[in-house]
C-alpha cells in the first residue's frame, strides 16, 4: 500500500493521535522554533559561489535530537514502511550542525540546507540559522513489536474474513518489549487507539483502557507498559502476592460488571483487548503510540528515603511489641505459679479450718487463744477462696493480654516485611528509571548528544470490497 494513500487521514484521525500523545505527555505539542523572532545577528554561508545571509533563530528544542518514528503496518501490526522525522537542534550561529544516522533516503523537510553524509554515517548540515528538520527511512527492528489478532464469535479469523462481517468481534493487541537485557528493560508506555463507527459497533468495551464517544463514534484507547511486570517481579514479594481464590473471584466479578473490569485493569499487562458487537464490520486503522522517558519525572530518590523512614519506624514498632510480648509471657508464666500457690494455700487453710472446727466448744471456751486462732483460720480459709478466684481472674486477663500482644507482634513483623518488600520494589523501579534514560534514539545519535524518540504504528484499514 502506498504511503501517500495511507497518510491522507481525516480530522478525527489526527485528533486520535493528538489525544494519545496528550495521554502520555500531559501537555501540548512543542512550539516550533522557527516561529521565534530572529536576533539581529546574521549567519553567513556560502552556496553555489554566491554569498547569502540568514537570520539566526535561537532553538527551543529540549534535546539535541528528537525523532518521531512513523510505522505503516499491515492489519496485523507487521511493519511495511518506517519513516523517521528528525529534528536537529541548532547549536548556535556559525556552529556546525552534525549528526549520526543509520537512515537512508534523507530529505530536508523544512529548509534549503544541504548535507554531506560520510561513509561512517556522520551527517554535516549547513547552518542557515534554524533547526534542521529532515526525514529518512529505516529497516531496523522496533524496540516494541505489535501483534494484532482478530476474533469473530470467539474464533480467530483473518482481517479479510472480518471485513464486512456481523457478530461478536474481539481485537487483541499483544506487545513484546525487545529491550530486555540483564534483568532490566526500557519501560515503554504503549497506547493503542481506534475509532469505531456507531452504525458498525455497539456494546464496546476494553480492558486496560477507556471507551469514549466522539462525534457519535466510539473512541477506544488502551494503555499498558509491556515487559515491566516480569522485571519488577512483584509477585515474588510476599506483600504483592495475589491469592488465587481471590483472583478467580475477581475474574468472575469482572464478567458481570464492565465498571469493575475497568477498576481491575492491569497497567503492567502485555496486551489490550477490545470487544464489541459488529454489523458489516470495517475499520479504517488502528494507531499505537510508544514512548519511554515516563519515569524520568519520578523522584525515586525521595521515594526511597520515605520508604526507608517507614521501614525504620516499623522496625522500632516491632522491637517495642516484641519486648512487650516477652514481658507479658514471663508474667503469664509466673501467673500460673501464683495460681498454683494460691490454690495450695487455700487448700491448706481449708484443711486447718476443718481440723480446728472439730475441737469441742468447751475446750475452746477454756482456752481463749485457741478460740481466737480457730476464728482467724476460718476467716483466712474463706478469704483464700476469694484470693484464688482473684488471682485466677488476673492471670486469665494476663493470658488474654499476652495472646493479644503476640498477635500485635506478628502484625508489626508483617509490617517490617512489607517495608522490606517496598524497599525492594523501589530499588527495582530505580533500576528501571536508570535503564529508561539510556534509550534516546532509534535512527542513531552522535556521541555526547541528547535525544528523544516517539513511535507511532498505524495499521492498514479493514474494509469489504464493493
Amino acid at each position: 500500500m502506498k504511503k501517500n494513500k495511507r497518510s491522507n487521514a481525516g480530522i478525527w484521525k489526527a485528533g486520535l493521535a493528538t489525544l494519545m500523545m496528550l495521554a502520555v505527555t500531559g501537555c501540548s505539542a512543542t512550539t516550533d522554533s522557527s516561529t521565534e523572532a530572529p536576533t539581529t545577528t546574521e549567519v553567513q554561508t556560502e552556496a553555489a559561489n554566491e554569498e547569502k545571509s540568514y537570520e539566526y533563530h535561537e532553538s527551543q528544542m529540549e534535546h539535541d535530537k528528537e525523532e518521531s518514528v512513523y510505522v505503516l503496518a499491515d492489519a496485523y501490526g507487521t511493519p511495511d514502511e518506517i519513516t523517521v522525522t528528525t529534528s536537529l537542534k541548532n547549536p548556535g550561529e556559525q556552529e556546525p550542525i552534525t549528526d549520526y544516522t543509520v537512515l537512508s533516503d534523507i530529505k530536508n523537510k523544512e529548509g534549503d540546507e544541504e548535507y554531506k553524509l560520510s561513509s561512517d554515517g556522520t551527517l554535516t548540515w549547513e547552518n542557515h540559522g534554524r533547526d534542521i528538520q529532515y526525514e529518512g527511512t529505516a529497516t531496523k527492528d522496533l524496540p516494541v513489536s505489535v501483534k494484532v489478532t482478530y476474533f469473530l464469535d470467539d474464533k480467530e479469523v483473518t482481517a479479510e474474513e472480518l471485513a464486512g462481517a456481523t457478530g461478536a468481534v474481539r481485537i487483541r493487541f499483544d506487545y513484546i518489549n525487545h529491550t530486555a537485557e540483564e534483568n532490566s528493560i526500557v519501560p515503554f508506555t504503549v497506547i493503542s487507539g481506534l475509532m469505531l463507527k456507531e452504525d458498525v459497533a455497539s456494546n464496546v468495551s476494553v480492558n486496560n483502557g477507556k471507551v469514549k464517544m466522539m462525534d457519535g463514534d466510539y473512541l477506544v484507547i488502551g494503555y499498558v507498559v509491556p515487559g515491566v511486570k516480569d522485571v519488577l517481579a512483584l509477585d515474588e514479594l510476599e506483600t504483592f502476592e495475589e491469592d488465587k481464590d481471590d483472583t478467580e473471584d475477581a475474574e468472575a466479578t469482572d464478567e458481570e460488571s464492565e465498571e469493575e473490569s475497568e477498576d481491575n485493569s492491569e497497567l503492567f499487562a502485555d496486551s489490550i483487548e477490545v470487544s464489541f458487537d459488529a454489523v458489516d464490520f470495517e475499520l479504517e486503522f488502528t494507531a499505537t503510540l510508544m514512548t519511554n522517558g515516563i519515569l524520568g519525572e519520578m523522584d525515586t530518590e525521595k521515594l526511597s528515603e520515605q520508604v526507608e523512614d517507614l521501614a525504620d519506624g516499623f522496625d522500632s514498632l516491632h522491637s517495642g511489641t516484641r519486648k512487650l510480648s516477652d514481658a507479658l509471657k514471663q508474667l503469664d508464666e509466673s501467673g500460673d505459679a501464683l495460681v498454683s500457690g494460691a490454690s495450695q494455700l487455700q487448700s491448706g487453710l481449708e484443711s486447718l479450718n476443718q481440723t480446728l472446727s472439730q475441737i469441742p466448744p468447751e475446750v475452746l471456751a477454756q482456752d481463749p487463744t485457741m478460740a481466737q486462732l480457730a476464728a482467724a483460720v476460718a476467716a483466712l480459709a474463706e478469704g483464700s477462696g476469694q484470693l484464688t478466684e482473684g488471682i485466677t481472674a488476673y492471670t486469665d486477663g494476663v493470658g488474654q493480654v499476652y495472646e493479644g500482644s503476640t498477635k500485635l507482634n506478628n502484625a508489626t513483623y508483617e509490617l517490617t516485611q512489607t517495608a522490606d518488600d517496598l524497599e525492594t520494589a523501589v530499588d527495582r523501579i530505580q533500576a528501571l528509571k536508570d535503564t529508561d534514560a539510556t534509550y534516546e534514539n532509534y535512527g542513531g545519535i552522535e556521541e555526547g548528544k541528547t535525544g528523544s524518540v516517539t513511535f507511532i504504528v498505524e495499521t492498514a484499514e479493514i474494509k469489504a470490497e464493493k
